[in-house]
C-alpha cells in the first residue's frame, strides 16, 4: 500500500473530511487531495503532522511494506490483561471494607472512652471497659459486624492483591 493510499484510508478510519485534515496538518483541502490521488507528495514535516493526526508512525505511512502500525495483542495477553484489571478491582473493594470495618471498630472504642459506662465502683480494664460499653448500650452486634467487615475486607485485599513484581525480578 502507498502513501496516498494510506492517507485516504487513515483519513476514513478516523472520520474526517478533507478539509479537516487540511486544517489539523496545516495546508489547503487541495493538497489533501492532491496527496491521496497521488499526484503530490507531502513534505517530511507534513509526513509528521500526518502521523500525529492519525497516530501512526512514520514508517508506515512512508513504507510500502508496513501493513498496519499496530501490532493485534494476543487473545493470552488480553486475558492476563484483564484478569489483571479484576485483580486489582477486587483488592480495592477488599480494602476499602476492611478499612470501613476498622474505622468502625475504632470509633467504637473511642466512645467506650469518651463515654464510659457506670460499673457501680467496680474498676475494669480497658478491654473489660470497652465489653461493657457494648453490652451497657445493646450494640455488642454492630460492633461484630465491625470486626467480620474488617476481616473480610483484608481477607479479599490479600487475596486479591495485585502482583507487585516489576520488570527484572525473579
Amino acid at each position: 500500500m502507498n502513501l496516498a493510499d494510506k492517507i485516504q484510508r487513515e483519513r476514513k478510519r478516523h472520520g474526517l473530511s478533507q478539509e479537516t485534515l487540511a486544517q489539523q496538518v496545516g495546508v489547503s483541502r487541495q493538497s489533501v487531495s492532491k496527496w491521496e490521488a497521488g499526484q503530490s507528495q507531502p513534505e517530511l514535516d507534513k509526513v509528521v503532522a500526518l502521523s500525529e493526526v492519525f497516530d501512526v508512525t512514520t514508517d508506515y505511512l512512508l513504507k510500502d511494506t508496513i501493513e498496519s502500525s499496530k501490532k493485534p495483542i494476543p487473545p493470552e495477553q488480553v486475558d492476563q490483561m484483564l484478569s489483571q484489571r479484576k485483580t486489582g478491582m477486587g483488592f480495592w473493594v477488599g480494602f476499602i471494607l476492611g478499612i470501613v470495618g476498622l474505622l468502625g471498630v475504632v470509633v467504637l472504642w473511642i466512645l467506650s472512652i469518651l463515654d464510659p459506662p457506670y460499673t457501680m465502683g467496680e474498676t475494669l480494664g480497658l478491654f473489660g471497659a470497652f465489653r461493657f460499653y457494648l453490652r451497657y448500650n445493646e450494640i455488642m452486634p454492630v460492633f461484630w459486624l465491625f470486626a467480620v467487615l474488617a476481616v473480610a475486607g483484608a481477607a479479599v485485599a490479600l487475596l486479591c492483591r495485585p502482583n507487585l513484581k516489576r520488570g527484572g525480578d525473579t
